[in-house]
């Protein structure tokens, strides 16, 4: 079996992987496609060690957070044959960058109807995160101010149309220049170009402001929010001070951290997708064996969406 394996700081292809088998309450998946995304690199380089279950330090692949493919075994109310999609525990395990998967099912899901399977593995952890975003760190009600920091990366593509199109939020997106077109096709009603406007130099007032660029913090954005508003960075470690309790920033600032993917949140994410009210948007597909150069276009700042590695050829 083929996989990716971490060695030397980075990743190397196997050819002879031993062949996963599907445990009790587990399914076995053909790995047909697998987004990348930044904790990958992070995992591949050892920057994060130190926050990985020790089995997942210990195995051989340890990247591939999300996924989409077909059960060819186990599954228990998943059946043979059935394309799914999903996002495993982050530190744990269970990673897709492997022909083949054994995944607990409950991190599993029939995957949209309306889309293939590059498309599919493109949004498990983007869209299960907003879900957690908007059901438990920051509610919105329709015509919420929302301001999206980061919005033609991998996640907030995905925000930006959920908070418009799912929750009817009023959407500001914060991009690099020659987005605005693109940005206002997938729902933005407001564009502003990061280069030429900074982020605190903006004078609306905002009920929520998501950064997923991790680059701010409370202070620097603090005179943008409603009087209620909160502030949601989407790395929590990066921001520990802003969340510690007893300080001025913690009741403002929202944790969010969504470590896997439910059943009940991916069938969230189909019925956005079929409905038609989140589109995927998928930077560019790589075989396999062209992983270093997935990883070098995961890196740069051009990209839109998510950079998704082609496994299995089904």
């Amino acid at each position: 079996m083929r996989g990716l394996v971490v060695a030397d700081g980075g990743l190397t292809l196997s050819e002879s992987l031993p062949e996963p088998i599907a445990g009790t309450g587990q399914a076995l998946v053909e790995v047909r496609a697998a987004g990348l995304n930044p904790t990958d690199a992070d995992i591949a380089s050892g920057a994060i060690d130190d926050l990985l279950d020790p089995r997942l330090r210990s195995s051989k692949v340890r990247t591939g957070l999300e996924f989409a493919g077909v059960v060819v075994g186990g599954g228990g109310s998943l059946q043979v044959g059935q394309s799914v999609f999903g996002y495993p525990e982050v530190v744990g395990p269970q990673k897709a960058h492997q022909e083949l998967l054994a995944v607990d099912e409950e991190s599993v899901a029939p995957m949209p109807a309306n889309v293939e399977f590059d498309a599919a593995a493109s949004l498990p952890l983007a869209a299960v995160t907003v879900v957690v975003l908007h059901r438990d760190v920051a509610p919105v009600e329709p015509r919420a101010r929302v301001l999206v920091i980061g919005a033609a990366g991998g996640v907030g593509l995905v925000h930006m149309q959920a908070a418009k199109n799912v929750y009817g939020a009023e959407v500001t997106a914060i991009a690099g220049p020659g987005n605005e077109a693109f940005l206002a096709s997938m729902g933005a009603d407001r564009f502003v170009d990061y280069r030429q406007t900074r982020v605190g130099d903006l004078t609306d007032r905002f009920d929520v402001i998501v950064d997923w660029t991790t680059k701010y913090r409370f202070a620097e954005v603090e005179h943008l929010l409603a009087a209620d508003g909160r502030f949601v960075p989407a790395d929590p470690f990066k921001n520990a001070d802003d969340l510690r309790a007893g300080s001025e920033s913690a009741e403002r600032t929202g944790r969010l951290f969504a470590a896997c993917g439910t059943r009940a949140e991916l069938d969230v994410v189909r019925e956005w997708v079929e409905s038609r009210r989140l589109r995927p948007v998928v930077d560019r597909v790589f075989d396999l064996d062209d992983h270093a150069r997935a990883l070098e276009r995961l890196g740069t700042r051009a990209k839109r969406g998510r950079v998704v590695l082609r496994v299995a050829s089904g």
